[in-house]
């Protein structure tokens, strides 16, 4: 494969850090808090350390200027925590988008299968690894840098955006299309349905369980 062009590689030579996340949300269905936690013990070991950004962190970013905490991601950190606060399928938010927009490399955590949205070796999966081996493996990828600079090789074949949001014109077109009016589909329960994982997420209380 292609390796990435000069000037990718002299944007890579400044890092010193090895990871950042902004976080605002402290408590989180998904625990994430708890892998944040345990990966910063495996990461002491190695001299190592994670960077909290926002209300639960030590450090503050302006959420109406948020270009200087950009700045610092994109020339001081290696990776960003792309931690998502629920775990769901096909459930991933735009915190990705601070890794690959900040020429970080994104860890990513959540129920979605990655591999259905993002580019072939330009992430690392923390729940396949654990705090321990993800720890490691950040280790490893620090000291070796054309390990590290083969997770920018997506951008050869790559652009990564945000996608705009729906026109809610055309999904009125498209709900009323000919062809979808002839399906019929009903569910018993609904909300297993639309949600598998609902008694993990809301617990046993009764209230939750009436549909």
């Amino acid at each position: 494969m292609k390796s990435i062009d000069k000037l990718s590689k002299s944007l890579l030579q400044s890092k010193s850090k090895a990871a950042a996340i902004f976080l605002d949300k402290c408590n989180t269905t998904s625990k994430r808090e708890k892998f944040i936690k345990q990966l910063q013990i495996e990461l002491a070991k190695y001299n190592l350390t994670v960077d909290i950004f926002g209300k639960c962190g030590p450090l503050k970013c302006a959420r109406k200027s948020m270009n200087a905490c950009y700045y610092r991601l994109k020339t001081t950190y290696y990776f960003y925590l792309a931690f998502e606060d629920s775990i769901a399928p096909d459930y991933i938010t735009t915190s990705v988008l601070n890794g690959y927009l900040h020429n970080t490399v994104p860890i990513v955590y959540g129920g979605a299968k990655y591999t259905k949205f993002l580019p072939p070796d330009s992430y690392i999966d923390a729940s396949l690894l654990g705090e321990t081996m993800l720890a490691k493996e950040m280790f490893e990828i620090i000291q070796n840098k054309e390990w590290y600079q083969d997770f920018f090789k997506w951008r050869n074949h790559y652009v990564i955006k945000e996608a705009a949001g729906m026109d809610p014109c055309v999904l009125c077109d498209f709900i009323n299309h000919p062809a979808w009016l002839d399906i019929r589909a009903s569910y018993v329960h609904l909300r297993k349905w639309w949600n598998p994982y609902f008694r993990q997420k809301c617990g046993t209380r009764k209230s939750y369980f009436s549909f």
